[in-house]
């Protein structure tokens, strides 16, 4: 099972980053095995098919999904490169990270 495939299970599964992590460090994803490794993978635009720049570790619902207030200075290119997940399971991430960032779940 590649290293995505194990991280968006334990995403699904409602699994801190925090606890994805160290899961993941288990598995031999060393660059997944920090907490900020698993956020970063989740919430950069490229996992979900799109480009961006200047984001300065800025979090939202934009960078998953067109249509979304982007923060000054920040640039997007949507639907520019194929995305991590297709179809209802990249819905499902989206789903879940949107829900993580209305709770703040940073954990």
């Amino acid at each position: 099972m590649a290293f995505v495939d194990i991280a968006t299970e334990l995403l699904l599964a409602g699994e801190s980053y925090r606890q994805m992590a160290i899961q993941m460090k288990k598995h031999g994803a060393t660059k997944l095995s920090r907490k900020s490794g698993v956020m970063r993978m989740f919430n950069h635009p490229n996992a979900h098919g799109h480009v961006g720049y200047r984001l300065r570790r800025q979090f939202g619902a934009w960078i998953f999904e067109d249509g979304h207030v982007i923060p000054d200075g920040v640039h997007m290119a949507y639907n520019v490169c194929p995305a991590l997940w297709e179809g209802e399971l990249h819905s499902q991430v989206k789903h879940e990270l949107v829900r993580r960032l209305n709770v703040n779940d940073h954990g």
